[in-house]
C-alpha cells in the first residue's frame, strides 16, 4: 500500500515538473519576444554630390569688380583658316563607257584642264574627263573619263594616245592622254560631300585654330601665365563651305575666327567654386572632402563689351548629412546580425558609420517584430 502511494506521488511530481518547465519556457519565450529589440544608431550619411558652379571672370582693370568674381585677363587674336577632308567615295552607275586615263604634260608649264575636257581617239570617238585637274609640267595625273555618248560602240581595249582637241595644235603633241585599261561600260568612281565630311573638315579647322591660338597668345605671356586650349573661347564665322551632295573629292570649309584666351589662376578658380558649392548645400549638410580628380571647367560665354567671361565649373564632393532622410524597410533587417545590418546600410544607403545594439544580452539578431527595431 505504501509503495503504491509513493509511486502515485512520484507521477504527480513529474507531471507538475513538466508543466512547470513548460510554463517557465513559455514565460521566457514571451519575455524574449516582448523584451528583445535592436537599436540602430546612424551617425551620418555620406554621399558624393556633383554640382555645376558658374564663375564670372572679370578683367583686372574692370570697374566695380564683384567680390565673387575671378580676376584675370582676356586676350584675343583673329585668324582666317581653311581646312578640308576627303569626301565620301561611291560608285556611280553609268550607261556610258568609262575608265581611268593618264594625262601627260611634257610642256614647260603646268596645264589646267576643266571638267568635261574632250579626249579624242584616232577613230574620232570623244571621251570627257569627270573633274577639274592640274597637270604639272613634266608630270602626269590620273583621272576618270567617260564616253561622250552612251552605247557599246565606245567600249574599247587599251588606247595608247588620245589627243586633247581643245588645246592649241602645237600643245597637242606634248599634252595628251592614254587609256591603258581601255573603256568599259560599268560603274564609275565618284564623290559625294556629306554632312559628316563637312563636320570633319570643320573639326580639323578648329583643331588648327586652337593650336595657333595657344601659340600666338602664349608668345605674349610669361612662362608662369601660359595657357592651354582649355582656356580658349572661339567665335566662328563661315566664309565659304562645300555644299552637301557636291560631287567633289574634297569637303572644304573656310572660316574667320576670333580666339579669346583667358588668363587666370586655377587655384583661385577652384577656391571660388568650392566656396560657392558649400554655400549651396542644405543647412544640415557639410563637405567631408572635395574630389579634385573630378574637377572640370569650360568657358561658356565671352562678353567683350563688359570685358568678362562666364566659366562653368563641374566639381564633386563627399558630403554628410545630420538629418535622417532614409526610408529603411525594417523587414529587410529581421534576422540579421550586427555586421549584416551594417553591410546592408552601406550597400543600400551609402551609410558608412552605424552602431547596432541588441537587448537583452542574449539576443544576437534583429527581432522578428519590426516595431522592436529602432532606428535613430
Amino acid at each position: 500500500m505504501t509503495s503504491q502511494i509513493k509511486t502515485k506521488n512520484s507521477i504527480y511530481v513529474k507531471i507538475i515538473s513538466f508543466f512547470l518547465v513548460l510554463t517557465i519556457g513559455a514565460i521566457f519565450l514571451i519575455l524574449h519576444f516582448a523584451m528583445s529589440k535592436a537599436t540602430i544608431k546612424i551617425f551620418s550619411q555620406a554621399e558624393n554630390q556633383n554640382k555645376q558652379i558658374i564663375i564670372t571672370l572679370q578683367a583686372e582693370n574692370t570697374e566695380n569688380i564683384s567680390p565673387e568674381a575671378l580676376l584675370g585677363k582676356i586676350m584675343s587674336i583673329d585668324l582666317e583658316l581653311e581646312a578640308s577632308t576627303p569626301s565620301t567615295s561611291e560608285n556611280i552607275p553609268s550607261e556610258k563607257a568609262g575608265g581611268q586615263v593618264i594625262i601627260y604634260n611634257k610642256y614647260s608649264k603646268d596645264q589646267t584642264l576643266v571638267k568635261t575636257t574632250r579626249l579624242l581617239t584616232q577613230l574620232g570617238k570623244i571621251y570627257r574627263i569627270s573633274e577639274n585637274v592640274s597637270v604639272p609640267k613634266g608630270g602626269q595625273i590620273k583621272v576618270w573619263a567617260e564616253a561622250d555618248q552612251s552605247g557599246a560602240d565606245y567600249v574599247s581595249d587599251a588606247i595608247e594616245k588620245l589627243t586633247i582637241p581643245g588645246l592649241w595644235p602645237q600643245l597637242q603633241d606634248v599634252i595628251y592622254a592614254s587609256a591603258p585599261n581601255g573603256f568599259k561600260q560599268e560603274s564609275r568612281p565618284g564623290y559625294k560631300v556629306t554632312k559628316e565630311n563637312i563636320d570633319t573638315a570643320q573639326n580639323n579647322l578648329l583643331t588648327e585654330a586652337k593650336k595657333q591660338g595657344v601659340e600666338k597668345i602664349n608668345s605674349l605671356l610669361t612662362d608662369d601665365l601660359k595657357i592651354d586650349d582649355g582656356r580658349l573661347f572661339i567665335k566662328q564665322e563661315i566664309i565659304s563651305s562645300s555644299a552637301i551632295n557636291d560631287n567633289s573629292p574634297e569637303a572644304t570649309i573656310k572660316e574667320k575666327l576670333t580666339i579669346y584666351g583667358l588668363v587666370f589662376s586655377m587655384a583661385d578658380l577652384y577656391k571660388l567654386a568650392e566656396k560657392k558649392f558649400s554655400s549651396q548645400l542644405a543647412s544640415d549638410q557639410s563637405v567631408i572632402e572635395f574630389l579634385p580628380d573630378q574637377y572640370t571647367y569650360k568657358i561658356s560665354e565671352i562678353d567683350v563689351a563688359k570685358n568678362q567671361a562666364i566659366i562653368e565649373v563641374e566639381l564633386e564632393a563627399k558630403i554628410k548629412s545630420s538629418s535622417h532622410p532614409w526610408l529603411i524597410d525594417k523587414s529587410r533587417l529581421v534576422g540579421l546580425n550586427a555586421e549584416q545590418i551594417k553591410e546592408y546600410l552601406k550597400d543600400e544607403f551609402n551609410i558608412e558609420e552605424a552602431e547596432v545594439k541588441f537587448y537583452p544580452f542574449w539576443v544576437k539578431t534583429a527581432p522578428k517584430l519590426k516595431d522592436h527595431i529602432i532606428i535613430e
